[in-house]
């Protein structure tokens, strides 16, 4: 039996995500839905997760430093 399928992780990832954006957007007709970007700002960087009251947060490490090649391509 397997214990773990990536296709069944990322279907629940997507699933989750699609939920919580559903709650926290403005419908404006049954078929159509309005998302701006103020709707996302309280997700940033949160990752909710299954039996947690409280979501993990996902923030860059102060015991690492990003590579040359990570900042040439961000600039």
């Amino acid at each position: 039996m397997k214990d773990h399928s990536a296709a069944f992780d990322s279907f629940m990832t997507g699933f989750v995500f699609l939920s919580l954006l559903k709650q926290h957007q403005k419908q404006t007709l049954p078929h159509q839905t309005v998302l701006n970007t103020d709707t996302l700002i309280p997700l940033k960087n949160k990752l909710y997760l299954s039996g947690k009251n409280v979501p993990l947060l996902l923030v860059k490490s102060g015991f690492t430093s990003t590579s040359e090649n990570y900042n040439q391509k961000i600039k």
